[in-house]
């Protein structure tokens, strides 16, 4: 395992520094196993701060190519981002994010609407997503520690290691020295999953006009209340955990982790299978993951259901009784709520 750990590391490290990787290929593992040799830091290196680094990373535009890796697959993705001051912007081509440190993200969509998250999200390290290595100060006990400098590609790269107590993986954060100290690779590694972030085609000119949501609608939002005395049979079980939580005439039941019902009344249509309309509490998490009575939901609530809608069926609605029949049968019941 220890062989196959280091030769997992050096592989991803090379395919991707090396520029094998793409959005769209497959890659193979590169037979050389070694990566750059770390060289020890000069006195004067042994001077920078990398906290400094970390804090005064410069506004950009880039390519980031990413691939992460576990013993018998991977994947690969390519996005543009940018960086102008704290603000820092992704797109992937299918939505594009714009996060601010204590605020919170927006996501951009194709029709001109914009949603703000709900809460300020935790920062978090992931072998699956690409790091924001700016995010990394946002963990109370982060510390930076400079070990050697690489050279690759006729660049010379200060490695940085980051660790906390809030994640377990190995982070290293690459510093072009000669390109005001950008961070061009970032490397996170673990026994499970492991990944690596390059960029590419770097430019120090950041339009105004990347991080302009003027010309954006932004989507609404709903506060809705917990329904204290609703009872909820599914499936002809009593779910003594169950949530139902009502907006005006809309409501949402939570049965369990991957069962949810969005319940239209003035339509009196139901959709069985929605991961649409999910709640969550005011710091962003599910609501039903916490002990909240009130959750928010973000994005109109009129076209969540539509007659003839994938898993949607007719319910039955006598006074403050409401079933839901089977969307594969009808003669069956699938829900049954009482409040």
């Amino acid at each position: 395992m220890k062989n196959f750990r280091k030769y997992h590391i050096a592989s991803i490290f090379l395919i991707t520094a090396f520029g094998l990787l793409t959005a769209s290929a497959q890659t193979q593992p590169t037979k050389n196993t070694d990566e750059p040799v770390l060289v020890p830091l000069t006195e004067e290196e042994k001077k920078i701060d990398p906290r400094g680094i970390v804090e005064n990373q410069p506004d950009f535009t880039a390519v980031q190519g990413y691939f992460s890796a576990r013993e018998i697959s991977g994947f690969s993705a390519a996005s543009k981002i940018a960086r102008k001051g704290g603000r820092y912007r992704t797109d992937t081509g299918f939505v594009v994010v714009i996060t601010e440190p204590n605020k919170p993200a927006l996501r951009l969509n194709g029709d001109k609407t914009y949603e703000e998250e709900v809460g300020i999200r935790k920062p978090y390290v992931s072998a699956t997503i690409p790091l924001n290595p700016t995010d990394l100060l946002g963990f109370s006990d982060i510390s930076f520690t400079t070990l050697g400098t690489i050279e690759l590609d006729g660049s010379k790269l200060l490695k940085i290691q980051a660790k906390s107590k809030g994640f377990e993986q190995e982070v290293f954060l690459y510093a072009d020295l000669g390109k005001k100290n950008l961070f061009t690779i970032i490397q996170i590694l673990s026994p499970a999953r492991s990944s690596i972030q390059r960029l590419k085609d770097i430019s120090f000119d950041v339009p105004d006009s990347l991080f302009d949501i003027s010309g954006y609608k932004a989507l609404p939002k709903y506060k809705w209340d917990k329904v204290k005395t609703a009872t909820v049979y599914f499936k002809g079980n009593l779910i003594k955990d169950a949530l139902v939580f009502r907006h005006e005439n809309y409501i949402f039941i939570h049965v369990a982790e991957f069962d949810h019902v969005f319940i239209d009344l003035n339509k009196k249509i139901a959709q069985t299978v929605t991961y649409r309309g999910l709640l969550v509490a005011k710091n962003g998490a599910y609501v039903w993951q916490t002990n909240e009575a009130e959750a928010v939901s973000v994005g109109e609530l009129n076209n969540k259901v539509q007659a003839g809608c994938d898993n949607c069926v007719d319910i039955k609605l006598e006074s403050n009784t409401l079933v839901v029949p089977n969307p594969k049968n009808a003669a069956q019941t699938l829900l049954k709520l009482t409040w």
